[in-house]
């Protein structure tokens, strides 16, 4: 297994692991809702090019 296979391997069961535990950090299930840190990030991926 490659390294590319290796991440995509960890972040699926990373985001399996958050559905199990119904966090979903984009709509604030199971976190605390902070609007302004997610434009934050949204807005830094937007300006990498994401």
């Amino acid at each position: 297994m490659d390294l590319k296979e290796r991440k995509f391997q960890k972040y699926l069961k990373s985001a399996i692991e958050m559905l199990k535990h119904r966090m979903n950090p984009v709509n604030g299930i199971g976190t605390i809702k902070d609007e302004e840190k997610a434009f934050q990030f949204y807005f830094k991926s937007a300006e990498g090019g994401n």
